[in-house]
């Protein structure tokens, strides 16, 4: 009964809520999670006065999923709203048009565990718009129109520890931007049109256990870009622009255990590029332009698990590529240009797809 209540008065044709009685307050009294999909992002202005009437509301989703085009604009008045709500841990507002927030829009949510802000129309946030937000673990950013990220707008989240930055038009990536992220454990960063990464990306990052930057446009990746990601455990780089790689590119990754490739431009591989992965377990190359491996390439690799090399111009693998895999489940070979397929493929214990 409180929700319905609550979702009726937030999309009530009346410009005013009705006024506070005890028996209204009563009805709000036990209500601590509303989900709402407004009709019209000028709803939001009634936020002030709900607050009053829910005062212990701890999680609130607001949509625009339905709103017409021209009426999904939120004004910075009924934005400012939310700040009445100072007990909200989680907070969802999705499919609005919003293009920048207040100053002080988050300031009073000191509680706040989770904000999701994906699927709007955000070109740009001020670097103090987090300001307060010291308990925040889970920021969703993702599908919106950012450009760019000033220095700094994440310095406050100490506990943050999921970031997503996915589907945006970021083109770079500010040195340092992430260094005070301490215990962040996944970073998306995929379909956005990096081109490069700079030394030294990820500093800070030192508790980062997944980083996606599938679907970029990374041409190439300096030797330090990854530097400092020492317990990071996968790694997507698939679906970008890379012809090669430097040896030293993955090195002080010695807990990874998934590295996935696939989908890029890589003609060659040093010798060396994987020797400082003695964890990993699968490792992903299909879809590339590889028409031969160094036989020492995956000489560090016990312990690798899965191996996919399908859809190379490969013609021949020499055999001593495949022996230190004597933990290899399964190897996908297929779609390439394979005269004879390797001895591994013979073994019981291997999986092999052709």
């Amino acid at each position: 009964m409180p929700k319905l209540l609550a979702q009726s008065l937030m999309r009530s044709p009346s410009p005013k809520l009705p006024p506070e009685t005890s028996q209204l307050k009563a009805a709000f009294a036990d209500l601590t999670v509303l989900e709402v999909n407004l009709d019209d992002a000028a709803q939001l202005s009634r936020l002030a006065t709900l607050a009053q009437l829910a005062s212990g509301l701890l999680n609130l989703q607001l949509f625009c999923t339905s709103c017409p085009g021209p009426r999904k604009v939120p004004t910075q008045e009924g934005l400012r709203g939310l700040s009445t709500h100072r007990e909200l841990r989680f907070l969802r507002l999705e499919s609005f048009q919003l293009q920048s927030l207040p100053a002080d829009v988050f300031w009073s949510l000191g509680r706040l565990d989770g904000l999701m802000l994906q699927n709007n129309a955000l070109e740009r946030i001020r670097a103090d718009v987090f300001h307060g937000l010291q308990n925040l673990t889970q920021l969703n950013l993702k599908y919106n129109q950012l450009a760019e990220l000033p220095k700094g707008v994440f310095d406050e989240l100490k506990e943050l520890k999921t970031l997503r930055l996915d589907y945006n038009q970021l083109s770079q990536l500010p040195s340092g931007l992430f260094e005070h992220l301490g215990v962040l454990k996944m970073l998306h960063l995929s379909s956005n049109p990096l081109q490069s990464l700079p030394a030294d990306a990820f500093i800070g990052l030192r508790k980062l256990k997944g980083l996606m930057l599938n679907s970029d446009q990374l041409k190439s990746l300096q030797p330090k870009a990854f530097r400092g990601l020492d317990g990071l455990k996968g790694l997507h780089l698939n679906s970008n622009q890379l012809r090669n790689l430097s040896a030293e590119v993955f090195e002080g990754f010695r807990q990874l255990t998934m590295l996935r490739l696939s989908s890029n431009q890589l003609e060659s591989l040093p010798a060396d590029v994987f020797k400082h992965l003695p964890r990993l377990e699968q490792l992903k190359l299909s879809s590339n332009h590889l028409q031969r491996l160094p036989a020492e390439l995956f000489r560090n690799l016990e312990r690798l698990m899965r191996l996919d090399l399908s859809s190379n111009p490969f013609r021949s693998l020499p055999e001593i590529l495949f022996q230190p895999l004597r933990r290899l489940k399964s190897i996908h070979l297929n779609s390439n240009h394979l005269e004879e397929l390797p001895k591994i493929c013979k073994k019981r214990t291997v999986k092999c797809f052709t």
